[in-house]
């Protein structure tokens, strides 16, 4: 009895790592183009290559975003060369505002 119930469960073990594996391989919903310059998302959006991780932004171009912070210098240079690429992607504008005076 322990070896039908030791066949039974090396079987249906394997089953269920098949499943996983071909899940795991299967197409995605979103179309890519590698040889491309944009890319177009499941919402039918084309985005530009390189800019795939802002296609949730997309259609906002002429947006301002105030940002108020208490990063000045010398941190704040390398802070607001991280938003060139969002705002290049995006077309949002950021205005950047540090301070001191938090409270």
């Amino acid at each position: 009895m322990s070896t039908l119930r030791s066949r039974f469960v090396a079987v249906t073990a394997t089953a269920m790592a098949a499943s996983l594996v071909l899940a795991g391989c299967a197409a995605s919903d979103e179309d890519t183009t590698t040889a491309g310059s944009t890319t177009t998302t499941d919402s039918g959006d084309s985005v530009a290559a390189g800019c795939e991780a802002y296609a949730a932004y997309a259609g906002n171009e002429g947006a301002e975003v105030e940002i108020y912070t208490t990063i000045i210098d010398p941190e704040a240079s390398l802070f607001i060369e991280s938003f060139v690429e969002f705002e290049d992607c995006t077309g949002i504008t950021i205005n950047w505002n540090g301070t001191q005076e938090f409270e």
